[in-house]
C-alpha cells in the first residue's frame, strides 16, 4: 500500500487571524523538515499563492483552483505549480476563486460538497506527506466543506487579541460536527494562537480559555505578534526567506515540530494497529485451514 498524505484544513470564520500566514510558514517549515508538502489556497485573496508561487503568472493563467473546478475531468495533480522551496508545491488561487464559489452555490447539488473526493487523485495523495488547505473566512464556503470532507484534521487558527473569533466558534463547531457524520476520520488539532503578545493579560486569557474549551486544547507554542510578519507578506516571502533568524521563524519551526509529533504519532499507531489486525486475521485463517 502506498503512503497517504496527512490532510489538514485550517479554520476560523474571521479574517485577519493569520490563517494564510500559517499555511505559508508551516508549509515551509514542514518542507524544511524533509516533508513533501502541498499548500492548497482556497481563498480569493490568494495571499498564500502570491507569497509562495515561483511564478504567479503560471498560477494566474492556468494552474489554479478555479481552472481545476471548471474542468470536469481535471485532478489536483494536473494543476499543481512550483514554489521557491523544492519540497513545497502549490495549488493556487486567484481573484476568480470568488466566482468559482458563487458558481458552486448557484448550481448547488447534493454532490457539490464532495467534488474534492473525486479530484484528489492517488498521485497527489501519495506524492505528499502533508496537504494543507488554506480556507476563506466564510462559514458557508463550499470549497471549505470540500476540504473538510477529505481531511484527516481540522485546525483552528485564532488571534490572541481577537475575542470575537473565539465567541463565534460555535457556528464553525456545528459545521465541523455535521461534516464528521460523513467523514468519521476528521479530528481536531490543538488550537494555534497567533499575534500572541508575551506578558499580555488578554493573550494569556485567550490561551487559558482555548486550553479549557477546545477539544484538544492549545499548542504550547504560539506565534508572537510582530511587524516582521507584515513585512515578509509585503515582500511576498515566507518568514524563513525574509529573516530565518527572527523569533517568529523560530515560533513556526517549533509549531511545525509539534504538529509532526501529533499527526505522525497517530498515523504510526494506525499502521501498527492495521498490521496487528492483519496478523490476527492471518492466524485465524491458518487455524481454520488446519482444522479443515
Amino acid at each position: 500500500m502506498g503512503k497517504k498524505a496527512n490532510i489538514i484544513t485550517l479554520l476560523c470564520n474571521k479574517g485577519g487571524v493569520g490563517r494564510s500566514t500559517t499555511a505559508i510558514n508551516i508549509g515551509w517549515s514542514l518542507a524544511d523538515s524533509g516533508r513533501n508538502v502541498l499548500v492548497c489556497d482556497l481563498d480569493s485573496q490568494a495571499n498564500a499563492s502570491y507569497n509562495l508561487a515561483k511564478d504567479y503568472t503560471i498560477v494566474e493563467s492556468s494552474k489554479n483552483i478555479s481552472q481545476m473546478m471548471s474542468n470536469g475531468s481535471g485532478s489536483f495533480s494536473d494543476y499543481i505549480s512550483e514554489t521557491r522551496h523544492p519540497r513545497l508545491k502549490l495549488l493556487g488561487s486567484t481573484l476568480f476563486t470568488d466566482k468559482t464559489e458563487a458558481d458552486l452555490r448557484r448550481n448547488q447539488t447534493m454532490e457539490s460538497h464532495r467534488i474534492f473526493e473525486r479530484k484528489l487523485d492517488k498521485v497527489t495523495g501519495e506524492s505528499f506527506d502533508y496537504i494543507i488547505f488554506d480556507t476563506p473566512p466564510s462559514k458557508s464556503s463550499i470549497l471549505m466543506l470540500n476540504a473538510l470532507l477529505v481531511s484527516d484534521w481540522f485546525w483552528y487558527i485564532i488571534g490572541a487579541e481577537d475575542q470575537w473569533a473565539l465567541d463565534a466558534r460555535v457556528i464553525m463547531d456545528k459545521i465541523v460536527a455535521d461534516v464528521q457524520k460523513l467523514n468519521t476520520k476528521l479530528s481536531a488539532l490543538p488550537v494555534l494562537l497567533t499575534r500572541y503578545k508575551m506578558n499580555n493579560t488578554q493573550s494569556k486569557f485567550m490561551k487559558q480559555i482555548c486550553q479549557e474549551t477546545f477539544e484538544k486544547g492549545v499548542f504550547t507554542d504560539s506565534v508572537r505578534d510582530t511587524t516582521f510578519i507584515t513585512k515578509s507578506n509585503s515582500a511576498r516571502q515566507s518568514i524563513f526567506e525574509y529573516d530565518r533568524r527572527h523569533n517568529c521563524a523560530k515560533d513556526y519551526t517549533a509549531i511545525a515540530q509539534a504538529l509532526i509529533k501529533t499527526v505522525e504519532s497517530r498515523k504510526n499507531s494506525e499502521i501498527v494497529s492495521r498490521r496487528m489486525n492483519s496478523q490476527t486475521n492471518e492466524t485465524i485463517t491458518r487455524n481454520i485451514s488446519v482444522k479443515e
